[in-house]
C-alpha cells in the first residue's frame, strides 16, 4: 500500500503544474551563488545575510547543483519524489500499527491533497521540511520504545537540527524531554547547534538568521487560519486522535512538539501571497497519522467510515475547488517577475540597483544588485528615507508591476508619493513588439525609475523602432 501511495503522489506531483512560491527561491539564489562564484554574498549585499529559511535543503541544493542539476530546472521533479516518500512513509506505519483499513486509506488521502501537490512544485523546502519532521519523529518514538537508544534516532536528530528554526526547536524540545533516557539526544543537538554557530557568526557575523530576524515582532494568524479552512475534519480527527492515544497511555509528546513548533514559526512574520496552506505542510503527514489513530478511537467503524468520507466531502472537495484560484494567483506573481527582470535587462545593460517588494523570484531571475523590502537578505533598514537615500536607479512597486493597462501604483502604506516623486518618478512604459519580451500586447511595465534617467535605454528610439 505504501508503494502505492508512492507512486500516486509523485504523478500527482508531476501532473500538477508550476505554482511557485516567492519564498523558495531565496534559497535557490544562495544555490547560485555558492555554485558559480562560491560565496554567501549576493549581488548587492553590503554583507552576507542568512536569508535562508532551512540551511541542509539549500546545501543539499549546491552539492546537487555541482553534480550537474540545475537547481530551477530540478525542483517540480524533486518535490513530486519527495511528496511520494512522505506518503510512502506516512502509509506505511499507518498499516503496520493499525489492524483497520480505515486509518491507512485516510493517510493515503496525502497522496490527493492539493495542498501537497502545490507544496510540491513551490520550490520551497516544505515538503522536504515534512519528510525530515516526519521521519525524525517516527525514529525518535521508536527508539523511546527500546530499552537502549539506537544510532539512528541521533542520525536524524542531528540533521533535524540543521533545517531552520521550526526543526531545531523540535530537536531540542525532544533532546531536553528525554534527558535521562536519552542523554546523548542532548549531546548530538548541541553539537549541531555549536556548528552552526561558529558557522553563522564566522560567515554572517550573528547568531540568528537574518530570515528569522526579519520576521520577528510580526504576528500573522491568516496562513494557519486559511490552512484550517482547507482541512477542519483532519484537524479535528487528529486531535481525537491525540486524545485517543493519550488514554491509551501512549506517548504522544513528540508529534505534539512538532506541531507547536511549527505553528510558532508559522505565525511570526506576514504570511505570504495565496500561501494555500503551505504553513501546514510540514506537519501534514503527522496530522494524517493522528487522524488515522482517531478513526480506530471512535467507537463504531461506522462512524470511522463516516471520518473517512467527510474528510473527502469536506476537506478534499473545498481544496480542490480553490486549487486553481491559488495556482493561477501564484503563476501570475511568478510571470509578472519573469517578465519584469527581462525588461530590467533590456533597459539596464550594466548593474544597477533595484529595490524590490520581494526577496525571491524577481531577484533570482535579474541576477544582479538587489534591495528587497523585506528585510530577510540583508540587515539594513528598510525605511523609505534609508532606501531613498540608497538612490537606487529602479523601485518595483507594489500590485499588478506587469498589466495589460498602465497602473498607477504605490511602494507601499508608509511611503509618500510626494516624496518619492522628488527623487523617483513611477512609469508606465509599454511594450514595444521590437523588445520580444513578451508575446501579449498591449502590455505595460510599472515601476519607478530614478528622475534622472529616461524610461528607455540611450539607443533606443520608439519612433524608429516602430518603422523597423
Amino acid at each position: 500500500m505504501a508503494a502505492v501511495g508512492f507512486a500516486v503522489a509523485v504523478a500527482h506531483g508531476l501532473w500538477t503544474g508550476p505554482a511557485w512560491l516567492d519564498s523558495g527561491f531565496v534559497s535557490l539564489r544562495y544555490v547560485r551563488s555558492l555554485a558559480y562564484k562560491h560565496t554567501f554574498s549576493l549581488p548587492g549585499q553590503v554583507s552576507p545575510a542568512e536569508g535562508f529559511a532551512d540551511p541542509l535543503w539549500t546545501a543539499v541544493l549546491t552539492v546537487l547543483n555541482l553534480a550537474g542539476l540545475h537547481e530551477f530546472r530540478m525542483q517540480p521533479y524533486a518535490g513530486a519524489v519527495l511528496f511520494g516518500c512522505v506518503v510512502a512513509l506516512a502509509v506505511f506505519v499507518a498499516a503496520r500499527r493499525s489492524a483497520r483499513i480505515e486509518s491507512p486509506i485516510l493517510v493515503a488521502c496525502l497522496a490527493a491533497m492539493p495542498t501537497m501537490a502545490l507544496a510540491s512544485h513551490s520550490g520551497t523546502d516544505d515538503i522536504f521540511a515534512a519528510l525530515m519532521t516526519l521521519a525524525a519523529v517516527i525514529v525518535v518514538s521508536a527508539d523511546l520504545d527500546r530499552p537502549e537508544g539506537g544510532r539512528s534516532s541521533l542520525t536524524w536528530l542531528g540533521l533535524l537540527s540543521l533545517c531552520g528554526v521550526a526543526p531545531l526547536m523540535i530537536a531540542a524540545g525532544l533532546a531536553f524531554t528525554y534527558r535521562r533516557q536519552r542523554p546523548q539526544w542532548g549531546v548530538v543537538v548541541l553539537v549541531s547547534l555549536s556548528i552552526m554557530s561558529v558557522a553563522r557568526m564566522a560567515i554572517f557575523g550573528s547568531l540568528v538568521p537574518q530570515s528569522f530576524q526579519a520576521q520577528l515582532g510580526q504576528l500573522d494568524t491568516s496562513a494557519w487560519l486559511e490552512a484550517l479552512r482547507l482541512s477542519p475534519v483532519l484537524v479535528v480527527l487528529s486531535l481525537v486522535g491525540l486524545a485517543v492515544s493519550r488514554r491509551a497511555g501512549e506517548r504522544v509528546w513528540p508529534v505534539v512538539l512538532a506541531m507547536l513548533a511549527w505553528v510558532f514559526v508559522g505565525v511570526v512574520g506576514v504570511a505570504e501571497a495565496e500561501d494555500f496552506g503551505a504553513v501546514m505542510v510540514p506537519v501534514l503527514a503527522l496530522l494524517a497519522l493522528c487522524a488515522g489513530r482517531g478513526l480506530e478511537g471512535l467507537p463504531s467503524r461506522w462512524l470511522g467510515f463516516a471520518g473517512l468520507l467527510a474528510v473527502g466531502a469536506v476537506d478534499l472537495r473545498v481544496a480542490w475547488a480553490d486549487r486553481e484560484a491559488a495556482a493561477h494567483a501564484r503563476t501570475s506573481a511568478f510571470k509578472q517577475a519573469r517578465v519584469m527582470t527581462r525588461f530590467l535587462k533590456w533597459r539596464f545593460e550594466d548593474d544597477v540597483t533595484v529595490v524590490t517588494q520581494t526577496a525571491g523570484i524577481l531577484p533570482y531571475f535579474y541576477g544582479r544588485s538587489v534591495f528587497d523590502l523585506t528585510g530577510i537578505t540583508h540587515a539594513q533598514p528598510v525605511s523609505p528615507e534609508f532606501v531613498l537615500a540608497l538612490n537606487a536607479e529602479v523601485m518595483i512597486p507594489q500590485g499588478q508591476i506587469v498589466s495589460v493597462t498602465a497602473e498607477r501604483l504605490s511602494m507601499g502604506v508608509n511611503w509618500d508619493w510626494q516624496v518619492v516623486g522628488e527623487t523617483h518618478h513611477q512609469h508606465a512604459i509599454q511594450h514595444h513588439k521590437e523588445w520580444d519580451l513578451i508575446n501579449i500586447y498591449p502590455i505595460w511595465f510599472n515601476l519607478y525609475m530614478r528622475a534622472d534617467l529616461s524610461k528607455y535605454r540611450p539607443d533606443w528610439d520608439p519612433k524608429i523602432g516602430k518603422k523597423k
